[in-house]
């Protein structure tokens, strides 16, 4: 064994951010087995916050374009890819390596001498992905040396960090694996995929509190079991139920307003849509807290480019697929997507209805144009006209709040029963 003769090197990381974190480089020497010449380079990732959801305004009534690159479509990637999606699109010999990296870290391995050699580029976008992808190592530290042959650049070896011992890696997979079985078991015989998915999001969305300090707000632990978590928990706990009942899924990593982000795809009747459980439960740190039934369907399987908001997604893991059909969208899905105002106060006077019946607090409604949401939302906030005297009575209705979600074309009404 020999040490490096020649200077560390630094490299600056361009590529495999995972969502809530930047990668960054530093450099150290380090002795090496079966080679003369070589450099150990230190790559280490630093926390960022978490990209948080535009807010909604509020008024209270008394009676953008996402950057997306063209799709492929890869014959290898299955039906099922269990949150793998930008595994199947490695070659031959990066599936080799993360392969044999993913195993070592499922050991609790500290070195691993690779069985392929590769650019430093190629193993920095490998571990990159498989700790966005493998959602059973959260516990992989994001600090990492990767043994580099100065003459070639090719990496020979890779020391890897944990930042949870076994025994309590152990411990925290016992108390998710309860938590997922009691959801599973919850689920109807007969649900559908889509209805999964809704109990998924609803069920994370009501157990969790956005935190950017909890110890484990980046494991599925975080929002199934600890109640707190970042973008990047509440996304591997999605994809962890999805993954246990058979739906495909991936992850999408960007950035809002120059914060990293990480949401879900899924794939329904052989359509992708995004979903995002983050930005469905607000409010986050510092700010009034919401009820704990309160759910937003804001982000609940929407198409690319339909954020909202100028949410830049990374393509540089893999490129995203296409989404071409709303069919599961949830407005459209349920019915609270209206396209003129007559229909629009049909849906809100319906749910009204079924508001006061049943005590659901909140109603919904998504509009086809920003023209009709204007129209609908000036008609409710002055003429108060909520609904259909056909429908509902005016005086069951004390008050109702109405939020606004003016670049989605959403209109949220909280009822007040005159019977509180």
């Amino acid at each position: 064994m020999k040490k490096s003769a020649a200077a560390a090197l630094v490299l600056s990381l361009a590529i495999g951010l995972s969502a809530c974190e930047r990668e960054q480089s530093s450099s150290s020497d380090s002795s090496l087995p079966q080679e003369t010449t070589k450099a150990s380079v230190t790559f280490t990732e630093t926390v960022s916050q978490s990209a948080k959801a535009p807010k909604e305004s509020e008024t209270t009534v008394q009676t953008e374009a996402t950057t997306y690159l063209p799709t492929v479509f890869w014959s290898d990637i299955p039906d099922i890819c269990s949150s793998r999606y930008g595994y199947y699109l490695l070659n031959a010999d990066e599936k080799t390596v993360y392969d044999q990296i993913a195993a070592a870290a499922r050991a609790f391995q500290t070195n691993v001498v690779l069985k392929k050699r590769l650019s430093r580029e190629d193993v920095i976008k490998i571990i990159s992905l498989m700790r966005l992808e493998e959602v059973d190592l959260y516990y992989i530290s994001r600090e990492y040396n990767a043994h580099v042959i100065q003459a070639t650049g090719m990496v020979t070896a890779v020391d890897l960090a944990y930042d949870f011992t076994k025994t309590e890696v152990e411990n925290l997979n016992r108390q998710v694996d309860q938590k997922v079985s009691e959801i599973l078991m919850r689920l109807p015989a007969d649900a559908t995929p889509e209805a999964k998915i809704k109990v998924f999001h609803d069920t994370i969305v009501l157990s969790t509190d956005y935190s950017l300090n909890y110890k484990y707000g980046a494991t599925p632990y975080g929002p199934l079991v600890g109640g707190q978590a970042l973008c990047e928990g509440y996304a591997k706990a999605f994809a962890l139920l999805c993954n246990k009942v058979g739906i495909e899924n991936l992850f999408v990593t960007g950035s809002y307003n120059g914060e990293d982000h990480l949401w879900n795809m899924v794939k329904l009747d052989g359509n992708w849509y995004n979903i995002d459980t983050t930005w469905d439960d607000p409010p986050y740190d510092g700010e009034e807290k919401n009820p704990d039934y309160y759910i937003q369907y804001n982000y609940f399987l929407y198409k690319n480019n339909e954020a909202g908001v100028d949410l830049v997604v990374n393509n540089d893991l893999f490129p995203i697929p296409q989404t071409n059909s709303n069919k599961y969208n949830y407005f459209i899905y349920y019915g609270y997507y209206a396209e003129s105002y007559e229909q629009a106060k049909k849906i809100i006077a319906n749910q009204v209805q079924y508001s006061l019946k049943t005590g659901k607090k909140f109603i919904r409604l998504k509009l086809s144009s920003h023209e009709l949401y204007e129209e609908t939302l000036k008609k409710l906030r002055d003429d108060k006209d909520i609904y259909d005297e056909n429908v509902t009575p005016k005086d069951s209705v004390k008050k109702y709040i109405i939020s606004q979600f003016e670049n989605l074309n959403i209109i949220q009404l909280e009822i007040f029963p005159n019977n509180q």
